[in-house]
């Protein structure tokens, strides 16, 4: 089966693009900007005798799903980025959350998402809910996880 990111491509207006910036996270923009840095400077060094260019958003993504470590006990908690990120645990919405904060802080246009990932359930239920992210690029929402 063929991929076309053309088909996953996402248009929201600036309306509801602003209602789901992170900005409950900006009294910690300052902070995780530095985390931020500190995650790609690593990431480069630890690569530099790599050919692939990785983005500084895979980076991120990447970062954030080696180093926060799934874990349901933190279902329905609501936590910040800073709280994530000290923590290392989380659940999906979790790991978005942070991912966001720190492309946020950064200068990323990225946005919240959520939804049923798949499955054989038909209901939308924690067991099957899911989150990612939509990141701008190239004036165009893509998702990515």
């Amino acid at each position: 089966m063929e991929n076309n990111i053309e088909e996953w491509v996402i248009d929201l207006s600036e309306e509801e693009i602003e209602k789901m910036m992170p900005e409950k996270d900006v009294e910690d923009k300052e902070k995780l900007q530095e985390i931020a840095k500190k995650i790609i400077k690593d990431f480069d060094e630890q690569n530099k005798d790599t050919d692939f260019e990785f983005l500084d958003y895979m980076k991120i993504a990447l970062w954030v799903y080696k180093n926060i470590k799934y874990n349901n006990s933190f279902m329905g908690l609501e936590l910040s980025a800073m709280e994530i990120y000290k923590a290392r645990k989380g659940i999906s919405n979790h790991m978005t959350i942070l991912s966001n904060a720190l492309l946020y802080s950064l200068g990323y246009k990225v946005i919240y998402a959520h939804g049923i990932t798949g499955g054989t359930k038909t209901y939308f239920s924690n067991v099957n809910a899911h989150a990612w992210s939509l990141i701008k690029l190239d004036n165009k929402w893509i998702p990515f996880d």
